[in-house]
């Protein structure tokens, strides 16, 4: 980002370290909202409801969550952040192939559905009146955590910004 705008420019060049901002711990907000909700609660808990122990769920869950992060760590060598997934896969798979790649990010929209749909039945199981099925409920839901996105990407907008001055 070298000439001072929002834009990236770089790509997947190295980015100099007096051009890089923030604190490693600035990215904590980011991955857990996007993984504090109910679809990670189900998914954690499948070992035990499928017959397995508490133990090895746990160290399952962990070892995940490690080698996860792991893999995920060198993106932020390369940037703030790290490039997008797009700008990234070009090297690989070139300016054609990319376009597999960028089909993933259509899986969201399902795995959007399965957080407002389990969602809508929490609330069910806190009050029978509801059905879980509830298209009202669904929406809500979707638009409170449409408004809380919103509201996370703005202020890491403008505090970008303003350690950027």
């Amino acid at each position: 980002m070298g000439t001072g705008t929002l834009i990236e420019t770089r790509s997947i060049d190295y980015v100099p370290l007096a051009e890089r901002h923030g604190k490693v711990w600035h990215l904590w907000p980011v991955w857990f909202s996007g993984d504090a909700h109910l679809a990670t609660l189900a998914v954690g808990v499948l070992g035990i409801t499928l017959g397995g122990n508490l133990l090895w769920t746990a160290v399952a869950v962990v070892a995940g969550c490690l080698l996860g992060t792991f893999f995920m760590a060198f993106h932020s060598t390369q940037g703030a952040a790290g490039p997008a997934q797009m700008i990234q896969s070009r090297p690989q798979f070139g300016y054609s192939g990319a376009l597999l790649v960028w089909r993933s990010p259509c899986a969201y929209i399902g795995y959007n559905a399965f957080n407002q749909v389990l969602a809508a039945q929490a609330l069910h199981q806190l009050s029978a009146s509801i059905s879980p099925t509830s298209p009202a409920a669904i929406v809500a839901f979707a638009l409170i955590a449409v408004s809380l996105a919103r509201s996370a990407t703005t202020r890491s907008i403008l505090r970008n910004a303003v350690s950027r001055t």
